[in-house]
C-alpha cells in the first residue's frame, strides 16, 4: 500500500479487505476490554468517595503523563496543529463523555452505562457520511444497523429494570459526543504522529486545564485518599493500555468500526456485572453479541471499504 493510500485509508475511515480485519478486530477486542476496565475502576473510586471531576482528572492527567513518556523516544513535534488535535479530541472523547459517565456511575452499574455506546455506530456513520461525502454501501449500513442491534441487545440485556429518563438524555448526549470525535480524529489525524503522541495530546490537553479547575475548588481532591488510591491507579494503568490501542484501532480500522467499542465494552461490563456484582445478564445477552460480530465482519468486507 502507498503512503497516499494510506492516507486516503485514514480519512475516509475505511480499513483494507486483506489483512486489516483480523488487526482491526483484536484491537476492537483489546480496546473495549481495557475501557471496561477503566470504567470499573472509576465507579470503584467514585465507590470510595472519589468526586467526578477528580476521577477524569486523574485518568486523564495520569494516563497522559504516563504516553507522553512513552512517546518521547519518537521526539513528537509539539505544534499548534497537535495541540489543537488534541484539545478537541480531549473535549469530545475524555471530558465531556467521562465528566457525565463517571457522574452516572454513582446512580447505575458500570454494565448500565456503556449503553452509551448503543447508538455510536449509526451517528458516527451519519457524521462520516455527511462530513465526508463517503457512501458506506449497502454492505456497510447493513454491517452498521446489525451491530447497532447487537450492541443495544448487549446494553439492555441486563435485569436491574427500566433505566432512568434522565439518565437516558445523558447517554445520548454521550454517544453524540464519541461519534463526532470519531470522525474528527480519522479527518484530522496530523500527518507523521505516533499513536502514542496522539494519545498524550488528547489526554493532556484536557487534563491539564481539568486539574487547574479541580486545584483552584477542591486543592484536596488532587491527589487519592487512601480507599480511592488503588482504583486510581488500575484506572490509569487501564486507560494507557486502552487509548493505545483505541488511536491503533482508529488508524487501521476507522471510526465505524472503532464505534463498535461500544459493544466488547458492553460484554465486558455486563460479565463483570454479573460475576462481580451478582447481576446477571438477560435473554439478548447471546444473540447481541452474535449480532455485534456479524455487524463487525460486514462493515470490515464492505466492496467499498476504504470510503
Amino acid at each position: 500500500m502507498t503512503r497516499s493510500d494510506t492516507r486516503n485509508q485514514r480519512s475516509t475511515g475505511g480499513m483494507p479487505i486483506a489483512g486489516g480485519q483480523i488487526r482491526a478486530i483484536v484491537l476492537l477486542v483489546i480496546t473495549g476490554t481495557m475501557i471496561a476496565g477503566m470504567l470499573a475502576s472509576a465507579g470503584a473510586a467514585r465507590s470510595a468517595g472519589a468526586g467526578t471531576l477528580a476521577t477524569v482528572v486523574w485518568q486523564a492527567l495520569g494516563g497522559g503523563t504516563v504516553l507522553a513518556l512513552i512517546a518521547l523516544p519518537s521526539r513528537p513535534q509539539v505544534n499548534r496543529t497537535l495541540l489543537t488535535y488534541g484539545l478537541l479530541s480531549g473535549l469530545t472523547a475524555i471530558a465531556i463523555p467521562n465528566l457525565m459517565l463517571f457522574w452516572l456511575l454513582a446512580e447505575i452499574s458500570a454494565g448500565r452505562v456503556a449503553t452509551a455506546l448503543a447508538a455510536t455506530p449509526v451517528m458516527t456513520a451519519l457524521i462520516a457520511w455527511a462530513w465526508q461525502r463517503k457512501p458506506l454501501g449497502g454492505l456497510g449500513w447493513a454491517g452498521v444497523a446489525v451491530g447497532t442491534g447487537g450492541v443495544a441487545l448487549l446494553t439492555g440485556a441486563g435485569t436491574e429494570g427500566a433505566m432512568p429518563l434522565y439518565a437516558l438524555l445523558v447517554l445520548v448526549l454521550v454517544a453524540l459526543s464519541l461519534s463526532f470525535g470519531n470522525v474528527y480524529r480519522t479527518v484530522k489525524w496530523p500527518e507523521g504522529a505516533s499513536v502514542a503522541t496522539l494519545a498524550a495530546a488528547m489526554k493532556l490537553c484536557v487534563g491539564i486545564p481539568l486539574a487547574l479547575v479541580l486545584l483552584t475548588t477542591d486543592p484536596a481532591a488532587i491527589v487519592p485518599g487512601p480507599g480511592a488510591l488503588p482504583s486510581a491507579a488500575a484506572m490509569v494503568a487501564f486507560s494507557v493500555l486502552a487509548y493505545l490501542a483505541f488511536f491503533a484501532l482508529q488508524r487501521h480500522g476507522g471510526p465505524v468500526v472503532l464505534s463498535m467499542v461500544g459493544g466488547v465494552i458492553a460484554l465486558v461490563g455486563g460479565m463483570a456485572d454479573w460475576f462481580i456484582a451478582g447481576i446477571p445478564p438477560g435473554i439478548g445477552f447471546v444473540p447481541g453479541l452474535a449480532l455485534l460480530a456479524v455487524g463487525i465482519v460486514l462493515v470490515s468486507r464492505r466492496p467499498n471499504a476504504n470510503a
